[in-house]
C-alpha cells in the first residue's frame, strides 16, 4: 500500500510515478492531477505521467468504463508529439480483437505514431497486424491490401531489427498475402505469401501457428493451380506443426485433411491410409466435432469414387451418421451422404438409394441453393436415374441443373464435366452428333480451367471423341480420343510409378486403336489393340466387353492378313462369351462373319467341301443372331450367299436389310468384295438404282 501524500514535498515526482506504476495504483493518478499543474512538470515527467494515464484507460476499457476516453485525452495532451503514446494508445484498442471500433481507433493511433515518427518500425508493424484483425473481422480483402502497403514500408526499416523480429515481420506480411490470395484466387498472391514465410523460416522462426500458416497457403496454391506437389510439401509442415503440440486435435485434422486433398489429387492409397491415421488422432475427445465426422466421412466418399470400391461405402455412411448426430440437418451432410448413396445405388443398381440420394441433394439445396457443388451433384444423379431407366428426359433435366449451377460459378469445372457427361448421353441415345460435339466442347472447358486431374476425366473424354469419330467418320476425332486414352495411362504411370490401371480404361483404349485399324488399315494398330485387351483380361477374366472386343479385333486382324489361325482364336473368344450369355445377339453375328471369312480363306473351287463346313457354321451363327434380333446381319447374309452365287437369297436379304434400316453406305456395297458376284446381275443393279434415287429424294 502507498502511504505517501502527493504533498509530500520529499518525494520526487518522478519517483512518485514510478511507484504508481510498480503497484499498478492507477487510480491515484485522479488525486495526482488534482494535486498538480500538469504543465509545469518537466518533459520526461510529462511523459511518464501519459503513459500511466495509458494503463488506466487500458484497465478502464476492459472494466467496460467510457472514462477510458478521458484517460487517454489527458495522456495526449500531456505528449502530443511522443510518438509512444500514440503507439501504446493503439496497441491498446489492437488487444480488443473483436470489437470493430477499437480495431478502427487502434489503425488510426498507429498512423499518429507514424506521423509523430516516421521511422517507428513497431508502429508500422503493429498497424499491418491491425488492418489484418480489422480484415478478418470484415471479411473485406480492402483491409489485406492496406497492411501489405504498411509492410512494404516498414520493410525499409527492418534491417537494424532483431532477428526475431524480422522473422516475425516476414510471417505476417506473408499471412496478409494468403488472406488477399483467399478473396482474389489469384495464385501470385499466395506465391508471394510463401515467398515471405521462406523468408521468416530462413530467420529460423518456428512455432505451431507458423508451419501451420505455411502448409495452408502451400494447400491453397496446389487446389488453385492443380499441382500436387505443394500439397506433399504442405504435408511437411502440418507434421512439424503437429509435432509441436501433439495434443492438438486442430493441428491432427489439418493434417487429415491435406493428407485427404493428396488422396483425391493422386488417387494413392497410401494417401489414404495416412488421412485416416491423423483423423483417428484428431478424434480423441472430440465426439462433438460435426465438422471432424463430416470430413472424415468424405474421406472415405473418396475411396468409393477413386477404388471404385462400394465396401468403403459402410465406413463413410459410419461417420456421416455419427455426424448426423449432432446436425442431422445440416446441407454439407445432406449433400455428401447423398453423394454416398448415390454411388452406392450405383455399384448395388438400387433405385431405392438412387432416389433417396436425389431427395437428400435437394433437401440440402434448399438450404443452400446458391452453392454450385451442390447443384453439380444434382445433375449426376440425375445422370444417374437416366442410366438406369435409359431415359433421356433425366438427362435433359441434369444438362438444366449443371447449367443452373455454372450461373453461380462460371469456373467450376466439376460443372463443366458433368455437363459434358450429359451431352454425351443425349448424344449417345440419339445417335446424334451435334449433342456430342457440345460434350467434346465442354470436356476442353473443365480441361482448361484444371478439371482434369481425375483418371475418368481423360477415359470420359476419350470415350466422347470416340463417340464423335464413329457418327461423323472423321479419323481426327478418333486420333483425339487415342490420346485421351493414353493420357490416362501415362498419368497412372506418373502417379504411381507403376503400372496401374482400371481394366475399363484399357478397353476403351483397345477398342479406340481397333477402331483406328479399320479406318487406316495398317495392322499395327489392331495388334497394339489385342496386346491392350488382353491386359484388360488379365486384370479382370470376367470382363465380358473385353473378351468380346478381343475376339472382333482378332477377326479384324485375321482378316486383314488372312490368317485362319487368327480367325480361329477369335471364334475361341466368342464361344467363351457366347458360354456366358447365349443371347449376346452380336456375338453370335460376328462369330459367323470370323467363320466367313474363314470359309472364303480356305475355299477352292476344285475342293468346296473344304470350306463348306465353315460356310455352315457361318449360317447357323448368323441364323442364331437373326432370331435374336440382330438386323445387321442381314446384310452378312446377303454377302454369304453372295459368296455361295445364290443370289435370289442374296437379294433377298439385301431387300431386309434396307427395310432395317442397316445397309451400309452405297459406295461401301459397290466396293464391297464379297458382292463382286453379285453386282452384274439385274437385280443387284435395279436394287442399287432404288437405293440411289430414294437417297437423291431425300437429299432434295
Amino acid at each position: 500500500m502507498i502511504r505517501w501524500s502527493f504533498m509530500d514535498n520529499d518525494i520526487s515526482i518522478s519517483k512518485k510515478l514510478q511507484e504508481i506504476i510498480e503497484k499498478e495504483a492507477f487510480d491515484l493518478l485522479d488525486s495526482f492531477t488534482a494535486s498538480y499543474n500538469l504543465h509545469s512538470l518537466g518533459n520526461e515527467e510529462k511523459i511518464l505521467l501519459a503513459k500511466l494515464f495509458i494503463k488506466k484507460g487500458e484497465l478502464e476499457l476492459k472494466r467496460g468504463s467510457v472514462n477510458f476516453h478521458e484517460s487517454f485525452a489527458l495522456a495526449e495532451s500531456l505528449a502530443p508529439s511522443n510518438a509512444t503514446i500514440y503507439f501504446l494508445k493503439g496497441k491498446v484498442f489492437a488487444s480488443q480483437k473483436e470489437n470493430a471500433r477499437c480495431l478502427a481507433a487502434a489503425i488510426e493511433a498507429f498512423a499518429q505514431a507514424i506521423a509523430r515518427d516516421a521511422n517507428f518500425f513497431e508502429a508500422y508493424l503493429m498497424r499491418a497486424e491491425t488492418l489484418i484483425l480489422s480484415g478478418l473481422f470484415h471479411q473485406n480483402p480492402y483491409y489485406f491490401q492496406k497492411a501489405q502497403y504498411k509492410f512494404q514500408a516498414g520493410y525499409a526499416l527492418l534491417e537494424n531489427q532483431p532477428v526475431e523480429v524480422k522473422s516475425h515481420f516476414f510471417w505476417k506480411w506473408g499471412l496478409s498475402c494468403y488472406l488477399m490470395g483467399l478473396s482474389s484466387e489469384e495464385p501470385i498472391d499466395f506465391h508471394q505469401a510463401i515467398q515471405r514465410y521462406r523468408q521468416a523460416q530462413q530467420l529460423g522462426h518456428q512455432c505451431a501457428d507458423f508451419w501451420q500458416d505455411m502448409a495452408e497457403a502451400l494447400v491453397e496454391l496446389s487446389e488453385l493451380i492443380k499441382q500436387h506437389k505443394y500439397c506433399e510439401e504442405a504435408v511437411e509442415y502440418y507434421h512439424l506443426a503437429v509435432c509441436e503440440e501433439p495434443e492438438s486435435s486442430d493441428r491432427w485434422l489439418k493434417l487429415a485433411l491435406c493428407y485427404e486433398k493428396l488422396y483425391e489429387l493422386k488417387g494413392d492409397l497410401q494417401h489414404f491410409e495416412l488421412a485416416q491415421t491423423a483423423f483417428e488422432e484428431a478424434s480423441k475427445g472430440q465426439e462433438a466435432n460435426f465438422f471432424l465426422w463430416l470430413r472424415w466421412g468424405k474421406l472415405y466418399l473418396n475411396a468409393c469414387k477413386l477404388q471404385k470400391n462400394p465396401t468403403y461405402n459402410v465406413a463413410c455412411i459410419e461417420k456421416f451418421t455419427k455426424a448426423a448426430e449432432i446436425d442431422p440437418d445440416h446441407p454439407l451432410l445432406l449433400a455428401f451422404g447423398g453423394e454416398a448413396e448415390m454411388i452406392f445405388g450405383i455399384h448395388t443398381e438400387s433405385l431405392a438409394l438412387l432416389h433417396s440420394a436425389e431427395h437428400k441433394i435437394t433437401r440440402s439445396l434448399k438450404l443452400i441453393p446458391k452453392n454450385p457443388h451442390i447443384w453439380a451433384l444434382y445433375g449426376a444423379c440425375l445422370n444417374e436415374l437416366g442410366r438406369y431407366f435409359s431415359e433421356e428426359s433425366y438427362y435433359v433435366q441434369a444438362v438444366d441443373k449443371f447449367q443452373h449451377g455454372l450461373t453461380l460459378q462460371k469456373q467450376d469445372p466439376a460443372l463443366w464435366y458433368g455437363l459434358a457427361t450429359s451431352y454425351f448421353y443425349i448424344g449417345e441415345y440419339w445417335n446424334d452428333s451435334q449433342q456430342v460435339e457440345n460434350a467434346v466442347n465442354c470436356f476442353q472447358k473443365a480441361c482448361d480451367l484444371g478439371g482434369q486431374s481425375s483418371f475418368q476425366f481423360w477415359n470420359d473424354w476419350g470415350l466422347a471423341l470416340m463417340k464423335l469419330s464413329e457418327l461423323t467418320n472423321d479419323k481426327n476425332y478418333l486420333e483425339a480420343a487415342i490420346q485421351k486414352f493414353e493420357k490416362v495411362i501415362n498419368l497412372q504411370e506418373e502417379v504411381f510409378y507403376h503400372r496401374h490401371y482400371e481394366p475399363e480404361w484399357l478397353y476403351n483404349y483397345g477398342c479406340a486403336l481397333d477402331f483406328l485399324g479399320d479406318f487406316s488399315e495398317e495392322v499395327s494398330h489392331y495388334e497394339k489393340a489385342i496386346t491392350v485387351l488382353n491386359k484388360a483380361l488379365e486384370m479382370d477374366p470376367n470382363f465380358t466387353n473385353a473378351r468380346y472386343n478381343l475376339a472382333v479385333t482378332l477377326s479384324h486382324l485375321g482378316e486383314a492378313t488372312s490368317d485362319v489361325d487368327i480367325l480361329h482364336s477369335a471364334i475361341e473368344h466368342f464361344r467363351v462369351v457366347l458360354n456366358i450369355d447365349i443371347e449376346d445377339e452380336m456375338a453370335w453375328n460376328d462369330c459367323g462373319l470370323a467363320f466367313l471369312n474363314i470359309a472364303e480363306l480356305v475355299h477352292e473351287e476344285i475342293r468346296p467341301e473344304r470350306s463348306k463346313t465353315y460356310y455352315q457354321e457361318a449360317e447357323q451363327k448368323f441364323m442364331h443372331a437373326l432370331a435374336l434380333g440382330c438386323a445387321h446381319t442381314f446384310y452378312n447374309l446377303a454377302c454369304m450367299h453372295s459368296l455361295l452365287q445364290n443370289y435370289p437369297s442374296a437379294m433377298h436379304y439385301l431387300e431386309r436389310a434396307e427395310q432395317a434400316g442397316t445397309l451400309p453406305a452405297l459406295e461401301d456395297m459397290l466396293n464391297d468384295e464379297w458382292l463382286e458376284n453379285l453386282i452384274d446381275t439385274p437385280a443387284f443393279r435395279q436394287f442399287i438404282s432404288h437405293i440411289a434415287s430414294k437417297q437423291n429424294h431425300l437429299e432434295d
